[in-house]
């Protein structure tokens, strides 16, 4: 390991180490269904979950309802993280968490959403490369799917009235109606 300097040395052990204590979680199992689940924050839902539930849990954990109360999608804040959530049919058809924040450490977001989606057992992955090039809105987007749970990584920005650069590493389960 002579190419690394010593921090660098040890920067890759201390990750390392980390990787191998984060716990490992299964798919939830009800009967002898795996039900594919996501945590928002201290409320967890999963896909096929009834819409009236969803909005029980949030509303008792002391989640703030956004948005023009859409049957479709669902916007809960918690702090400084917000949840989305959109139903079909009254369930739960797709949802997400940000795991990038504002300031914060742009890698740690992207091994932070990798690392849920690969604690469920992620093992047959497809990638795709997704650009967004539209007036005034442009990115560079990239899927990881894993059957029902998918990591989403951008790097984009708005431009008018003013350049607005944005990144962002959503976990999601399902798809978007």
């Amino acid at each position: 390991m002579h190419w690394m300097g010593h921090r660098a040395v040890h920067r890759f052990f201390v990750a390392a180490c980390l990787l191998c204590i984060l716990p490992v979680v299964g798919p939830q199992v009800v009967g002898n269904r795996s039900r594919v689940a996501i945590e928002l924050g201290s409320v967890t839902v999963w896909l096929g979950m009834p819409q009236t539930d969803v909005l029980l849990q949030f509303q008792s954990a002391g989640y703030k309802l956004l948005g023009d109360n859409s049957t479709a999608r669902r916007d809960f804040q918690d702090g400084n993280h917000v949840y989305s959530v959109w139903f079909k049919n009254g369930k739960v058809a797709c949802a997400d968490r940000e795991w990038y924040s504002t300031g914060g450490d742009e890698m740690g977001a992207v091994l932070g959403a990798l690392a849920a989606i690969a604690s469920h057992g992620a093992s047959s992955c497809s990638i795709i490369h997704d650009p967004i090039n539209e007036p005034g809105n442009s990115a560079d987007r990239i899927l990881i799917q894993c059957g029902q749970r998918s990591v989403v990584l951008v790097k984009g920005k708005i431009e008018p009235p003013a350049q607005v650069l944005y990144v962002s590493a959503f976990e999601r389960i399902g798809q978007i109606p």
